[in-house]
């Protein structure tokens, strides 16, 4: 973690009432030894099956959003393919353009992705980080922090701002800006059969496509 990012988290944690400067230090701490958490790692998966993903076939009376959603969802999909190198099927879970779901499935491995087009999308994202770490430092135990896996690790590349929680295999992101739009994003991945850099890797690339085509929420109104 860069000492900027940690100063500007700490502000941010400041502002929703934390109010301890043991937040500043514990955040400093928590990604200190993660230089290699954003390395991509190799699917225990990756193995060639020699088939590229397939799709649900699309519902019969499709819907702007419906197509747009599969879109965004085949989008996702695409990534992970080329990331795991197996047949990845597709459900678009939910298809409003503010609240949109994909599910995505390969051999032992389950992916929840959750892109939210909302005005205050940067806002959101950094809100979900304060609370989580919230949650797993204050107040602290005697010996220190209650459960380091769950405090956010920062990762550059994506979007504006993003953020992997081990313990969740969740990354967080966002491409939102402090005048508002963007998309708040969430990608899940449940696998037994691969290490958590193998996660990570996976995660990272279904963003950043997910990221690039997702709906966008509207601007924040102008103050003047």
């Amino acid at each position: 973690m860069t000492g900027e990012w940690a100063a500007g988290f700490a502000r941010n944690y400041r502002r929703v009432g934390a109010g301890s400067s043991r937040a500043a230090l514990v955040l400093a701490l928590c990604c200190s030894g993660i230089a290699g958490c954003g390395h991509s790692g190799t699917s225990a998966a990756g193995q060639r099956s020699g088939s590229s993903h397939t799709a649900h076939p699309a519902p019969t009376a499709t819907t702007p959003s419906r197509a747009a959603a599969q879109r965004v969802c085949q989008r996702a999909a695409s990534a992970a393919d080329s990331q795991l190198r197996v047949a990845v099927r597709i459900e678009v879970a939910d298809a409003d353009p503010a609240y949109l779901e994909c599910l995505l499935d390969a051999p032992e491995i389950h992916v929840d992705i959750v892109a939210q087009a909302i005005a205050q999308a940067l806002g959101d994202y950094d809100t979900t980080l304060i609370h989580q770490v919230q949650t797993y430092v204050e107040p602290p135990p005697p010996s220190g922090v209650r459960n380091r896996a769950q405090l956010p690790h920062p990762i550059p590349g994506i979007g504006t701002k993003a953020a992997w929680i081990p313990d969740q295999q969740k990354l967080l992101a966002t491409n939102g800006t402090p005048n508002g739009g963007g998309n708040f994003l969430s990608v899940a991945v449940t696998s037994r059969s691969t290490s958590s850099s193998a996660q990570l890797a996976l995660a990272r690339v279904i963003a950043k496509a997910t990221l690039a085509v997702a709906p966008q929420g509207p601007a924040l109104p102008s103050e003047h």
